[in-house]
């Protein structure tokens, strides 16, 4: 495989000149802007990665809004693997033995998002209302489960989306096509030409002013996605986000992986890194997978069963 990795007009070269030499080779090429991917595709790209759109459909994915609802994360060994919010259900303040969902709905709960942690869901695990519950099962099983959260009582209150580039459009996008009523907060006063018929509402301002903050709905929201393209500012507003709001869950971009620790110190709930998200779906086109990102450092990988835990039931185990 050859991977274009430059500019999408250096990308689009780096196609045609390969063609020239292979017509055979796969090549995959990284694109900034998502108006690049059919020159690309005409160039010979055998798989095109707007991996910007990517990120920031996936941190949308991530958003606890309140509504009640199962989010699929992807496909696994022919199991679907989906996320859901404890939040206002009636499984916070739980143990994950008490919720008996296994029981309920055949799912398994396989981890425990805590404050940014991926946790193992053993019995005893408690359930917060901040925890996000990762479970794995059937699409049928799946579906039973949005049956038992269908009481769940929707929020009207408005995710915040501070950054309106690439990442923050496509965070924006993906939420409202979920029904999600969404507040954009970007200092570039463009953003509001190009959002203003997807978000609800587009604010101009600095997000480390409160005022602009209070103004977008900071009070009422259950959610923030920080987007811009520079770590240190996601780390400041993860700071200062959950200083005035301690319950709001924080989802964020980071672009260089070695600041991973600061942002989850910082106070934020889930983080993904560009780069990550890169090396990942060029090892899922590699592999020939399905791309299922669950969080930074966090892969999905099956064992032959050792033949020390054959015919024995799970709680036999240990």
């Amino acid at each position: 495989l050859l991977l274009a990795n430059r500019e999408d007009t250096t990308n689009t070269n780096i196609t045609l000149t390969v063609r020239e030499v292979s017509r055979d080779v796969p090549i995959v090429g990284v694109v900034e802007h998502e108006d690049s991917t059919d020159i690309l595709e005409l160039s010979g790209c055998t798989h095109v990665l707007p991996l910007k759109v990517r990120l920031g459909e996936y941190l949308a994915n991530r958003v606890s809004a309140g509504l009640g609802t199962v989010d699929v994360i992807g496909t696994f060994e022919g199991l679907q693997v989906a996320e859901f919010s404890a939040r206002n259900t009636p499984l916070a303040g739980l143990t994950v033995r008490d919720t008996r969902l296994r029981e309920r709905t055949g799912l398994n709960v396989v981890g425990v998002w805590q404050r940014g942690r991926l946790r193992p869901a053993f019995p005893h695990s408690p359930i917060a209302s901040e925890s996000i519950l990762v479970v794995a099962g059937t699409p049928a099983q799946l579906t039973a489960l949005d049956t038992l959260l269908e009481a769940t009582p929707h929020s009207e209150a408005p995710v915040i989306v501070i950054g309106g580039g690439t990442v923050g459009s496509a965070a924006t996008r993906a939420l409202k096509r979920k029904g999600v009523p969404v507040h954009v907060l970007d200092r570039d006063p463009r953003t509001q030409e190009r959002l203003i018929d997807v978000a609800d509402r587009v604010l101009v301002g600095d997000a480390n002013d409160r005022e602009a903050l209070t103004k977008a709905g900071l009070e009422d929201a259950p959610s923030v996605v920080l987007t811009t393209n520079d770590d240190a500012v996601n780390v400041y507003l993860a700071v200062y986000c959950r200083r005035l709001k301690p319950d709001l869950r924080i989802v964020s971009r980071i672009t260089h992986d070695r600041n991973l620790e600061a942002i989850h110190r910082a106070g934020a709930d889930f983080v993904l890194s560009y780069s990550s998200l890169g090396a990942e779906a060029v090892m899922s086109l590699l592999e020939g997978h399905e791309l299922v990102i669950l969080g930074e450092g966090v892969d999905l990988f099956s064992v032959r069963l050792p033949p020390s835990l054959e015919n024995k039931t799970l709680a036999e185990t240990g």
